[in-house]
């Protein structure tokens, strides 16, 4: 239901790892005061950004951030429905510094009710960045070329051997 894509950031500051998550939620209809929380555990997330970036009129979001001295509690990201079925057409997105080694993963999430009731619960799921479409043709193109001289050089082979 809820995709993420992390994009490793050129870092601002010395010793902070900056990154950024962009999310695509599907395969959901929200009505108005629904939404979707996502949690940032206290021990690999710092400095979500806040405010986040808007996403279009239909949402209000949320951040709030993580705090390890107070029983690890995590960070949130909430979004919330201001009309019925909302255009899920944009992405949502938040920058934050990650302290975890290696490539952040994915965060556990939460879809409520108007009573904030949690009606649905889970962990959001990597989406590959696509390859571009230029690079992807390039490399067929390389690779007929390769099949198709190559094809030429056995054939030249042969033929010599045939002749001697």
């Amino acid at each position: 239901m809820i995709h993420y894509q992390a994009v490793d950031l050129p870092d601002a500051i010395v010793d902070e790892d900056l990154w950024q998550y962009r999310y695509t939620v599907s395969d959901h209809s929200f009505d108005s005061n629904t939404g979707f929380t996502l949690y940032f555990d206290a021990t690999l997330y710092s400095n979500l950004q806040n405010p986040p970036p808007a996403v279009n009129t239909d949402w209000d979001l949320l951040v709030t951030q993580p705090e390890p001295l107070l029983f690890d509690e995590p960070g949130i990201y909430d979004a919330l429905a201001l009309i019925d079925r909302p255009s899920l057409a944009g992405s949502f997105s938040l920058t934050f510094v990650w302290l975890g080694s290696g490539m952040p993963g994915s965060q556990a999430f939460e879809l409520y009710d108007a009573a904030f009731n949690s009606i649905v619960s889970g962990s959001t799921v990597h989406q590959p960045s696509p390859i571009p479409a230029p690079p992807a043709l390039w490399l067929f193109g390389v690779g007929l070329f390769l099949f198709f001289s190559q094809r030429k050089t056995n054939r030249i082979t042969v033929f010599s051997q045939q002749n001697t």
